[in-house]
């Protein structure tokens, strides 16, 4: 019996203690019941509907973590639009690195054409060389300028006074001519494919 009469007092003692919390509250501090008011009114109003008191309300720990996850879904954004940018930037250089592959087996494909020209030009010309002035003339005089280009380059010394003489003359100057034209441009690629 005196523990149930203990319990009791204890239940009576708290109660008094809260009623008397709740009517000295707004004696001790008001900023706060008001606050906790006007957060009960704002919720009463959303409860029947009423959203225009939704701005009232001023939770602050909700306030500062809505802030933060702003805060985290704007850091996001941009380093999702980073990573956009530099995924589309990795592949404008793979668009690129793609082009100067082909345009380097172009040059490859090129380069080796040119070898097998050159080295078919060099046999000729050593063969041309070794012919009768009479078969040398006729045989040149019936090659492309292209060809007579390709087999002056391709012999060496005497081999080059013989194909001069065996040409007539104008067809001669046109050679030397078309030669120097394109000294500038050709003769630094052939020696460079030859010294390869």
């Amino acid at each position: 019996m005196k523990l149930v009469l203990r319990i009791v007092l204890a239940i009576v003692f708290f109660l008094i203690g809260v009623v008397g919390m709740y009517f000295a509250m707004p004696y001790i501090a008001p900023q706060r019941v008001q606050q906790v008011q006007r957060q009960l009114d704002s919720l009463q109003a959303i409860a029947e509907g009423d959203s225009t008191l939704l701005d009232s309300l001023a939770f602050d720990p909700l306030f500062l973590f809505a802030d933060s996850l702003a805060a985290t879904r704007d850091t996001l954004r941009q380093l999702r639009d980073s990573i956009q940018s530099l995924h589309h930037r990795l592949h404008q250089f793979n668009q690129t690195l793609q082009q100067v592959q082909q345009q380097l087996s172009q040059v490859q494909q090129r380069l080796t054409v040119l070898e097998a020209q050159r080295a078919k030009a060099k046999e000729l010309a050593a063969t041309i060389t070794r012919l009768e002035d009479a078969q040398r003339r006729a045989l040149l005089s019936q090659l492309s300028p292209e060809i007579l280009d390709m087999l002056y380059l391709e012999t060496q010394g005497r081999g080059r006074t013989l194909l001069l003489q065996s040409l007539p003359p104008e067809q001669a100057a046109r050679l030397v001519s078309r030669l120097i034209q394109k000294s500038g441009d050709q003769e630094p690629m052939v020696t460079s494919v030859g010294s390869q």
